[in-house]
């Protein structure tokens, strides 16, 4: 079952430190599984009202790719508006982007991933269709 989020975030939305910690939340417990440790995220411990940074949306990309590749998913999408930059703005849309990432890893208890290119293809990389 996908991860219910506490804040539901929209355009214009302001981001929260809780917005990012429940992500980091969501993250380590499904790191778990794997008998990986919590992610060693920079600012461990965001305070109410604390500066969120692209450096907080590029390590959540990063740990939710991990978790991908461990279920062969491939590799995240591209970002809904553009990569998280330092000294940039980040915004909601990066937010949701990485939540909707997570909810499709929790809701892929496989691995097998569909594609439009070439169906159905397994953990393995194997392909379902027959060999003609």
């Amino acid at each position: 079952m996908p991860w219910q989020w506490e804040n539901q975030v929209g355009a214009g939305s302001r981001i929260l430190a809780s917005d990012i910690e429940e992500l980091r939340d969501a993250v380590d417990t499904n790191r778990l599984p794997y008998s990986l440790s919590p992610y060693p995220w920079t600012d461990q411990d965001l305070a109410a009202g604390a500066r969120i940074k692209a450096v907080h949306f590029t390590e959540a990309h990063a740990a939710i790719q991990d978790l991908w590749s461990r279920k062969a998913m491939g590799s995240l999408p591209a970002w809904s508006q553009g990569e998280p930059s330092v000294g940039g703005r980040v915004y909601a849309s990066h937010l949701t982007n990485l939540r909707t990432w997570l909810n499709q890893y929790e809701e892929n208890p496989t691995g097998a991933v569909t594609s439009p290119l070439r169906g159905l293809h397994l953990r393995n990389g194997g392909d379902m269709r027959s060999e003609e």
